[in-house]
């Protein structure tokens, strides 16, 4: 899938020196995170911790040091993708994408999503179609 760069969100890959030996150490919370973007549920950072059997600032630490950003950072960034990808593959209304994804409020996700692209959800269609 190629998106216009215009439209791409920023973000760094996991730090490979650690990442390799230390993701098992978050995996729960990695597999709780694919499964509620599936499902279009919300996660807080309490639920990732305990999946891990971790305190919150402790996995808070660990998951920014494996990952190279935060745990709602790299939430949020994966509803953006799944719902990035919903808007170039479905034809769904944006209000039935939000709800999808996890989002009670179709201005809310217009408002996160035009964020994290830089582009509205209409616009970013346009342009990688």
């Amino acid at each position: 899938l190629l998106l216009d760069s215009s439209c791409l969100g920023k973000n760094a890959p996991p730090n490979s020196s650690r990442a390799g030996s230390q993701i098992t150490k978050i995996f729960p919370a990695l597999k709780l995170v694919s499964t509620a973007i599936k499902q279009g549920s919300i996660l807080n950072i309490e639920d990732m911790a305990l999946a891990c059997n971790m305190s919150q600032s402790h996995f808070r630490k660990i998951f920014l040091e494996i990952m190279n950003e935060t745990p709602k950072n790299y939430f949020d960034r994966l509803q953006m993708e799944k719902a990035a990808e919903m808007i170039l593959s479905t034809d769904l209304s944006l209000s039935e994408i939000a709800f999808k994804i996890g989002i009670d409020e179709a201005s809310t996700f217009y408002r996160k999503f035009t964020k994290y692209y830089s582009c509205s959800p209409i616009e970013f269609k346009k342009k990688n179609l």
